[in-house]
């Protein structure tokens, strides 16, 4: 009777599902893989390293730069990953926004010989998502109006665009009765 070993797949955990990198930088992430195991008893030498697929991207070629690698010297057959983390380095497209999504697998080096499994697919997509600053619109010649009835005065210096609100602010000293509800919306200049 001869009993032959059969390669058990690699496994890893990621420490998020959505990436927020800085438009157009190369940003690094340090330990976002975690838990990395090389399979069962006895393939605790084997090398590993990291495929990542395309899935989607919206617009196309938004993302131009991801790895997610071990450290280490990286020789034929892959990385050691010794410390059982495992780096992401992810870079977009400068000035252009979107995101995309990736398939993230981990593979070792044991091979699939009698019927062994040396890839494990992790079982979520991995989203990079490239947001612009929230966007403000300063104006060249600030404008204050009053409410006499409120106490409150709107500032139109600053306008953030994705809301369309204007920043409002209150008298010191006011009564409490007069600064309810007035410094809402209907606060604004006439």
């Amino acid at each position: 009777l001869r009993v032959l070993p059969v390669n058990d797949p690699p496994s890893f955990n990621l420490q998020a599902l959505d990436v927020y990198p800085t438009v157009g930088r190369l940003v690094t992430i340090l330990s976002f893989a975690t838990s990395i195991t090389k399979g069962g008893w006895g393939e605790e030498s084997q090398r590993v390293w990291f495929s990542i697929r395309p899935l989607t991207s919206h617009p196309p070629g938004l993302v131009t730069y991801i790895s997610l690698s071990c450290g280490g010297p990286m020789s034929h057959g892959g990385q050691p990953c010794e410390g059982g983390n495992a780096t992401l380095q992810v870079q977009t497209m400068a000035g252009v926004y979107g995101n995309a999504s990736y398939e993230v697998s981990l593979i070792d080096a044991g091979g699939t010989d009698s019927g062994g499994s040396d890839t494990f697919v992790f079982p979520s997509v991995l989203w990079v998502h490239a947001k612009a600053a929230r966007p403000q619109m300063r104006l060249a010649t600030p404008t204050v109006a009053v409410d006499q009835d409120s106490a409150c005065v709107s500032q139109q210096a600053v306008v953030d665009i994705s809301s369309g609100i204007a920043a409002a602010s209150c008298l010191p000293g006011a009564p409490p009765a007069v600064l309810s509800g007035a410094c809402d919306a209907g606060a604004s200049p006439p």
